[in-house]
């Protein structure tokens, strides 16, 4: 489905979904997921894929994003990480801030 807000611009997708017999469906992405219905969610830099974790979809980032999705499983991983890197920068010059 088209994000919302898009109205046009978007050519070059709808030709290659056109290319590829690959329907466009009007039904927004949130209430996909919700449903219950979808296994897996692909995502270039969508945050739905966000959502999608939540809402208990299987998830894949095609595009692979800095700062990972915080779960149960990584949280302690996530803030060590955190606070090293604050802890690194703290009160260095940061693009000329001082």
């Amino acid at each position: 489905s088209r994000h919302p807000y898009v109205k046009k611009g978007d050519d070059e997708i709808l030709n290659f979904l056109h290319t590829y017999n690959i329907p466009l469906i009007h039904i927004p992405a949130y209430n996909l997921i919700a449903s219950g219905k979808i296994i897996k969610v692909f995502s270039i830099s969508s945050s739905v894929i966000y959502e999608a974790k939540y809402m208990g979809c299987k998830y894949e980032f095609l595009y692979k994003p800095i700062i990972k999705i915080v779960n149960q499983e990584n949280f302690d991983e996530i803030l060590e990480a955190s606070t090293k890197m604050r802890n690194e920068i703290r009160g260095q010059d940061i693009g000329g801030l001082g």
